[in-house]
C-alpha cells in the first residue's frame, strides 16, 4: 500500500455536495466524469450528494426539490420550468435564490460544495459557501468559461467576481491552469486535477479477446475507427465526415463507428442539424456503408476494448474523457490539439495529435490502419500513461487531500 494511499484512507471521512446542473438521463462528459469520481470517493469512505437541475413542466415553489438515488448516489433534483428556454438575466437570478433556498435548507447534510459547472450563473455557489461558512471549490472544464467579457460588460464583471468566491478553483488541464493565472486567480487558490479513469474497469484485453468482442458487437474484422461522443460541430462531426471520404478511398475495408446522441431528444447539446447534415453528406459520397451512427450507448467499454483507433475531431474540450478511457484501454487516439490534449498525447509515441487540420487528420488515421506494428506499439504506451498519471483511485486521493486542506483553511 502507498503512502498516498494510507494518508487517502486514515483521513477524515467527508460530507460533500457535488453540483451538476445536467444529470442522467441527459448526456454530458462533466457529469459522467462527476459520477466516476463520486462513486470512487464513496468507496473511499466519503458521502457524496448531488445537486442538478431537471425540467418541470409545471411551476414549483422556491424551495421544491426532488431526492432520488442513481446507481448509489443521492441525487437532489431542483424544478426548473422551461429549463431548455435561452435563459434571461431575471431567470438566472431565480434560479440562483432557488439554489440557495436549497443549500440553505440542507445546509446541515454537508460539509463542502464541489461545483462541477464554473459557468455563469453557477458560480455563485462559490458566494452561498461563503455564506453558509462552508469551503467550496469549482472545476473549470473549459477555458472558454473564463471569457467573462462573452456575456456583456456588466454581467461579466459580476461574473468574474463570482467565480474568486471559490475556495479554489480546478483546472483540469495545463491550458486552463494557465488562463485561470491569466485571468488573475491566486496560486494558492488554484489546483490542476486532471480527469481520471477507472483502469478496473477500462483496460486492454489480448488480441483474440478483442476478435472476440467485435464480432459480439456485429462488426467482422474488418478496421473500425470508432468516434464517441454527441453527434455535434463542437465534437468536430462536421469535419469528421470530410475526413473519413479520405481514409475511405484509400482503405476500403475500414467502418467508422458514431457512439453518441444525435439529436437534442436523445441528449445532444446545443446542435439540431449536425446529424441530418452529416447523412445528407454519407448518402452524397454513397458512405453508407462505411459510417454507422449506432446513437447513444450505455456500456461503450466493448467498443473501445476492440476499436482498432479512436478520433477527436473536436474543436472546443476541457480534458476528453473518451480519450482517456480509449487510452486505458490500449487504443490508440488521433486527435486535434484542444485543451487536455497536449497532457495526455505524446506524438508518435502513445498517439498522433492534429492542428485542426483535415488532410493531416485523414493522413494520420490512414498511417495507423496501415501499420498494426505502430498501433501495438502507441496503444501499449497509452495505457501505460493512463494508468500511470490518470487513474481515477489516484485522482480521487488529490480531491480527498484538496478537501482536507480546505476544512483546515
Amino acid at each position: 500500500m502507498s503512502a498516498d494511499l494510507s494518508l487517502a484512507e486514515t483521513a477524515v471521512n467527508k460530507r460533500i455536495l457535488f453540483y451538476t446542473p445536467i444529470f442522467p438521463p441527459e448526456y454530458s462528459g462533466a457529469t459522467f466524469q462527476a459520477i466516476a469520481l463520486a462513486k470512487q470517493l464513496q468507496r473511499n469512505g466519503h458521502d457524496i450528494t448531488f445537486l442538478c437541475l431537471r425540467e418541470s413542466e409545471t411551476h414549483r415553489p422556491p424551495g421544491a426539490f426532488d431526492t432520488l438515488g442513481h446507481e448509489g448516489l443521492k441525487v437532489i433534483e431542483v424544478p426548473i420550468q422551461n429549463y431548455r428556454e435561452p435563459y434571461t438575466l431575471k431567470k438566472h437570478g431565480e434560479l440562483v435564490l432557488r439554489l440557495f433556498h436549497i443549500l440553505f435548507s440542507q445546509r446541515k447534510t454537508f460539509d463542502i460544495i464541489h461545483s462541477h459547472n464554473f459557468q455563469f450563473p453557477y458560480a455563485a455557489l462559490g458566494v452561498a459557501g461563503r455564506l453558509l461558512r462552508k469551503p467550496s471549490c469549482c472545476k473549470v472544464t473549459m477555458s472558454a468559461d473564463l471569457d467573462y467579457e462573452k456575456i456583456g460588460r456588466a454581467t461579466g464583471s459580476l461574473y468574474s467576481v463570482m467565480t474568486r468566491s471559490f475556495d479554489r478553483v480546478i483546472g483540469i488541464s495545463s491550458e486552463i491552469t494557465s488562463t485561470l493565472r491569466q485571468k488573475g486567480f491566486a496560486d494558492s487558490t488554484i489546483e490542476s486535477i486532471p480527469n481520471g479513469v477507472d483502469t478496473d474497469r477500462f483496460h486492454p484485453v489480448d488480441r483474440d479477446t478483442k476478435r472476440e468482442i467485435k464480432h459480439s458487437l456485429g462488426q467482422d474484422d474488418r478496421p473500425v475507427v470508432l468516434f464517441l461522443g454527441g453527434i455535434t460541430y463542437r465534437k468536430g462531426v462536421d469535419d469528421l465526415m470530410t475526413v473519413w471520404k479520405t481514409v475511405a478511398d484509400h482503405n476500403p475495408e475500414a467502418t467508422l463507428l458514431l457512439l453518441g446522441p444525435r439529436s437534442l431528444d436523445e441528449g445532444a447539446s446545443g446542435d439540431a442539424y449536425c446529424y441530418d447534415e452529416a447523412m445528407d453528406f454519407i448518402r452524397e459520397n454513397d458512405l453508407e456503408e462505411r459510417v454507422q451512427f449506432l446513437g447513444r450507448i450505455n456500456d461503450v467499454r466493448p467498443y473501445l476494448q476492440s476499436a482498432d483507433l479512436l478520433v477527436l475531431p473536436s474543436k472546443l474540450e476541457g480534458m476528453p474523457n473518451v480519450v482517456l478511457e480509449a487510452m486505458a484501454c490500449g487504443t490508440p487516439c488521433v486527435a486535434n490539439r484542444v485543451s487536455g490534449i497536449n497532457d495526455i498525447i505524446t506524438p508518435g509515441e502513445n498517439g498522433e495529435i492534429i492542428d485542426f487540420d483535415t488532410d493531416h487528420f485523414s493522413r494520420a488515421i490512414i498511417d495507423l490502419l496501415d501499420s498494426s506494428d505502430k498501433r501495438d506499439k502507441y496503444g501499449a504506451h497509452a495505457a501505460s500513461t493512463i494508468k500511470t498519471h490518470f487513474s481515477l483511485r489516484a485522482v480521487a486521493e488529490q480531491y480527498a487531500r484538496l478537501y482536507d486542506a480546505m476544512q483546515q483553511r
